[in-house]
């Protein structure tokens, strides 16, 4: 099923300048709709991971993503959401991830959420 999903390389990775590697493993075989490189103010992270509020982890998250430029990916493509999320837990991770928090890339969880995300960083596309 053709659908859409959002893709974020976290400001680790941007640091680290290994922007292109990361956006071929995430964009391989799909169509990229939009691109953004965006720095997140501590109030965008918060309403955008508004659904960890109150948990542990949320203010580390915040701080994290609100500390360097990140990059936004909006994805179309077969299985879009389904296979970054496979791409994401079994290559991205594993081989870029420095901890818990500083995990490399977001990749939204279902087609609601990739709705919601794509709106966030690029409006109506």
């Amino acid at each position: 099923m053709k659908e859409r999903t959002l893709v974020i390389i976290k400001p680790d990775i941007v640091k680290k300048n290994m922007i292109p590697e990361l956006m071929v493993l995430c964009t391989e075989n799909f169509k990229i709709i939009d691109i953004v490189m965006h720095h997140l103010t501590y109030e965008e992270a918060a309403d955008f991971y508004q659904m960890h509020s109150g948990k542990d982890f949320y203010n580390r998250l915040c701080d994290f993503m609100s500390s360097g430029k990140c990059v936004a990916i909006a994805l179309e493509g077969e299985n879009a959401i389904a296979e970054t999320r496979r791409r994401i837990e079994d290559e991205i991770r594993p081989n870029y991830t420095e901890t818990v928090t500083c995990n490399a890339v977001h990749g939204s969880d279902s087609s609601e959420d990739a709705k919601r995300e794509i709106k966030f960083f690029f409006g109506k596309i």
